[in-house]
């Protein structure tokens, strides 16, 4: 039987008032700028007026952005530690392109080493906006206005996920990982890496009957390191600071 690693994902909805902080740290800009492990980036699917300027659309959705609704919605995607950085970077456009489906989007391929296993962990920081571009041309503030159905050129754009009850949220997170695990397992085939697989399903799903490996957050990993502490050691991959996952389980070179 083929055992399937479990993906590495996770999602949560950024507020007004963060999107500079959150842009730097990705980019690894400012303050993040001594960081080692950033690789590349990308975006699409911007408005004109920020064609080639997504971080100029992201400050403008901070700033612009209805106050009851999210700034952005930002992703954490493990990628396969087997593909090469060209190859991940390419996988990374593609994954991103897969979940957007025509939604603007900004990206950061980083790659540190793990501090809990010792070998690299590729992954992207993704930010996505509802806001789809119509094409109709609007100016910054506008295009974060509330839709206007009767007369599309008076409103802002038309923003996509949202007003959904909690099951349609969580429906919409279990296909985004399925579109992601099914990417993702397409580049590894392509290139090869069939005994490398994903699964997107839950443990339980899955039949596996174990508790997931326990999250350690950057406070805790420090503790474990100034204790000379291996017990995790091999158990999770750890992403950087500030990540939370919401899968266990590890990439297996």
């Amino acid at each position: 039987m083929l055992t399937m690693d479990q993906m590495h994902f996770g999602i949560s909805s950024l507020k007004r008032g963060t999107m500079s902080h959150h842009i730097r740290y990705i980019m690894r800009s400012g303050t993040f700028s001594e960081r080692d492990d950033f690789v590349g980036w990308g975006y699409d699917n911007l408005p004109r007026w920020a064609r080639h300027e997504p971080e100029a659309f992201f400050l403008a959705s901070d700033k612009h952005e209805r106050a009851n609704s999210p700034a952005c919605i930002s992703v954490v995607i493990g990628l396969p530690n087997c593909l090469n950085r060209e190859q991940n970077m390419q996988l990374a456009s593609t994954v991103m392109d897969s979940i957007a489906t025509g939604r603007p989007y900004l990206f950061a391929f980083h790659e540190n080493i793990s501090s809990v296993s010792g070998v690299p962990y590729p992954h992207i920081h993704g930010m996505l906006s509802g806001r789809v571009d119509d094409g109709i041309e609007r100016s910054p503030e506008q295009t974060f206005r509330r839709f206007n159905a009767a007369h599309p050129e008076l409103g802002g754009n038309r923003k996509i996920g949202s007003g959904l009850k909690p099951s349609e949220i969580k429906n919409s997170t279990i296909e985004m990982r399925r579109i992601i695990a099914e990417t993702i397992n397409n580049a590894l085939r392509y290139h090869g890496f069939h005994d490398r697989l994903i699964d997107h399903r839950t443990l339980r799903e899955q039949g596996i009957y174990r508790e997931p490996a326990p999250y350690l957050g950057p406070g805790q990993l420090r503790k474990l390191r100034r204790q000379g502490n291996n017990h995790y050691r091999g158990r999770r991959i750890q992403p950087d600071d500030n990540v939370s996952l919401e899968s266990s389980g590890q990439w297996r070179v």
